[in-house]
């Protein structure tokens, strides 16, 4: 298997090449791309190309090593080559180069060699010289004896390209075992680098060598590994090669790599580079999180604003079953320790609307409702206190001793008398904070303004 990239430990899905000639064969790339899709494969293509070869080449290289596989179709056209071609290589065109470069990374390639009589797309003839160059690279895979699969329709090609997951899923396997193994490497030569470091501390005084101490630290490795100091070599060296043959190694493989080799100049430098790249993901992170958390809050806040207004119309309609549904679903965004003046103020709407629900309901729900609106009130007086919030305490007070001398007249004996001693307790505390002085004052200030009072016309400001 080829060299496989560090960001492949996300990938969910093998990655696949296609390689096929556009003109004769475009239709089945588009087929052979639905079907990869399908085995839940990602399909990989290279349509543009510059038109010097040794440019193609490195482009084409770094395109498929990043790959777990290659399909390569081949059919009667030989294709676009190259302008200006390698003297110390034969003639390739681009289709043929892929196919090479597959092989010299030695990742599997699927061939499809398409039979006599294949619908081809439509397509100009080439000359006689293509024509010939790609008949013997027809031939030279036809050797290849059970390596490659001949078909003779598009759908023939869409079964076998269907027919690949048993294949598909070992080359999942693959890419985990290698990924699995790139990890183990990794933290290898981090325990080295950590080894290292503390051993330079702790040896300070013996005026070792770096390398003296580096030595030491490979040593020190394998023991903690449990394994010998020459097959802690051998894996590092693994991870020197994968790293170092992969054009798209990135700066932490890099540096590690690097302090691997002592170069701890250039680990350094590459160390930098990776912590610049992850600073700014992590900024460009933080900003989408900030900016995703502002966006939930500004929504919470109109919910329960639209919330609490569809409630309020409902209740000036008298629909007070769904102004209750209205403030409920409010409730729920507008938790006590976070919004506790919001939160009383839905509790004390939802009393109102309770207590105005059990006038219309039939008889037998009266009280249930005028027990709901006594418990609405209760739980807004956990917010609304004397202290802190004198004047929704009152109107919470008031309201209560209303609601609690309303249900005092369905029922009898001890119950109705503590629900009424309960009510003038309730009058009487309102009566603290509602005095004839505050009374007055307050119509003196605004003698001229008609007053909205809660307890009596519904629902408003508790703090007059």
């Amino acid at each position: 298997m080829g060299s496989i990239t560090p960001n492949k430990m996300t990938l969910s899905r093998p990655e696949i090449f296609i390689s096929a000639t556009t003109k004769d064969l475009g239709t089945c790339r588009k087929i052979i791309k639905e079907a990869l899709s399908t085995i839940e494969c990602s399909p990989v293509e290279q349509t543009n190309f510059p038109p010097n070869a040794g440019t193609v080449r490195e482009m084409l290289h770094k395109r498929i090593a990043r790959c777990q596989a290659v399909i390569h179709l081949v059919g009667e056209v030989y294709g676009v080559e190259p302008q200006v071609q390698s003297k110390d290589k034969s003639r390739r065109s681009y289709t043929q180069m892929e196919y090479d470069i597959a092989c010299e990374l030695e990742i599997p390639v699927y061939i499809f060699i398409c039979a006599n009589g294949f619908p081809y797309d439509t397509h100009p003839a080439e000359d006689e010289e293509k024509r010939t160059l790609q008949q013997l690279h027809r031939d030279k895979l036809s050797r290849l004896d059970d390596l490659y699969e001949e078909i003779i329709s598009r759908d023939d090609l869409e079964k076998r390209i269907l027919a690949l997951p048993i294949r598909v899923e070992q080359l999942r396997n693959d890419l985990y075992a290698a990924l699995n193994e790139l990890d183990n490497q990794r933290t290898i030569v981090r325990i080295l680098a950590d080894s290292n470091t503390r051993l330079q501390a702790e040896m300070a005084e013996l005026k070792l060598t770096n390398a003296e101490i580096f030595n030491r630290a490979m040593t020190s490795t394998a023991e903690r590994a449990g394994i010998a100091v020459s097959e802690l070599v051998s894996i590092i060296n693994l991870f020197v090669s994968a790293v170092r043959s992969n054009p798209g190694a990135d700066f932490m493989d890099l540096a590690l790599v690097d302090f691997a080799e002592k170069k701890f100049t250039s680990a350094a430098s590459n160390a930098g580079l990776a912590a610049n790249e992850a600073h700014a993901k992590r900024i460009a992170a933080e900003e989408l999180v900030t900016h995703a958390i502002n966006e939930v809050i500004a929504a919470k806040v109109q919910e329960r604003e639209a919330r609490k207004l569809e409630g309020q119309a409902f209740y000036a309609e008298k629909y007070f079953e769904e102004a209750i549904q209205a403030f409920e679903k409010a409730l729920v965004i507008t938790p006590q320790t976070e919004h506790p003046e919001g939160w009383a103020d839905l509790q004390f709407n939802i009393g109102l609307a309770f207590n105005n629900l059990a006038t219309i309901s039939p008889s037998e729900d009266y009280a249930k409702y005028k027990q709901f609106a006594v418990a609405a009130y209760q739980t807004a007086l956990q917010v609304y206190t004397r202290e802190a919030l004198p004047q929704g305490w009152a109107a919470s007070k008031n309201n209560l001793a209303i609601a609690l001398k309303d249900l005092a007249q369905t029922t009898e004996g001890i119950s109705r008398d503590q629900l009424l001693a309960e009510a003038v307790a309730a009058y009487r505390a309102a009566l603290e904070v509602r005095t004839r002085e505050t009374l007055a004052a307050r119509l003196g200030t605004d003698a001229e303004q008609p007053r909205y009072c809660p307890e009596r016309s519904g629902i408003g400001s508790r703090r007059q």
